[in-house]
């Protein structure tokens, strides 16, 4: 939908007024989504009752008040600052160093598991304190077969649910009690684990798309913050924005 599309008119002090779909996302933000989403035309309602408001709190003169002129000026910066970056990303122009695409595929994530496989054992409890002793006589060389739920999985998914999950992260050859979010544990033993992730070059491409788009901006900030002095007043801030 273009920004000039119409969505309604409205008669207003003897003339009819065309709401846009540009007044109409103007006021995106301030309704909830879920009415967005589900009830598109009360939506639309909504926000052009709101523009109506405003059209009449600026007539009844509550424009001159400071808590609006602080607001309007800070929404005015708001655009331009989403504007700057906008015009930064369409400008282009920067290819990513291989460093850069190194240090985005190891903080990101993007080196993910594609595919975890493993043999295990596991034998669950109703809690800790039955997984534990359970444990206690296993190291003590009771049989873990010897246990009426024990369970054994040759070439398992390790990505198959939250048991699993735990599972990709236990040492090899150690049984340990491992507890769930429900409270229950069980006591497992991973015999063999086998992960695949992907590659740094698989993920070439997509890291150096974003780069491209976010390290103009990047490259600018460290450009004025190399120019200027910042000064923490360390003080002020442990008094009031350190968590206590």
């Amino acid at each position: 939908m273009r920004p000039d599309t119409p969505l309604l008119v409205y008669a207003w002090r003897g003339r009819d007024v065309t709401f846009t779909a540009a007044d109409f996302y103007r006021w995106v933000p301030e309704i909830a989504y879920d009415e967005v989403r589900d009830a598109p035309a009360a939506a639309v309602g909504r926000a052009l009752r709101n523009e109506v408001l405003g059209q009449l709190g600026a007539d009844a003169g509550l424009d001159d008040d400071p808590y609006a002129i602080e607001a309007i000026d800070f929404g005015a910066d708001r655009y331009l600052a989403n504007r700057m970056k906008d015009h930064l990303r369409d400008r282009g122009g920067v290819e990513p160093t291989d460093a850069e695409v190194q240090e985005a595929f190891d903080r990101l994530g993007y080196g993910r598991i594609l595919e975890a496989t493993g043999d295990w054992w596991v034998i669950p409890f109703a809690d800790y304190s039955e997984a534990s002793a359970a444990l206690a006589t296993i190291e003590d060389g009771r049989a873990p077969e010897s246990f009426p739920n024990y369970t054994f999985v040759e070439a398992g998914d390790l990505l198959a649910g939250r048991t699993e999950g735990h599972l990709r992260r236990l040492p090899l050859g150690e049984p340990m009690v491992v507890c769930l979010a429900d409270g229950s544990c069980v006591v497992a033993e991973v015999r063999e684990r086998h992960i695949t992730r992907r590659t740094l070059e698989e993920a070439r491409s997509e890291i150096e798309s974003v780069l491209r788009r976010v390290l103009p901006e990047e490259q600018l900030t460290d450009s004025l913050r190399a120019a200027v002095r910042i000064r923490v007043d360390e003080d002020l801030f442990d008094r009031n924005l350190r968590p206590r």
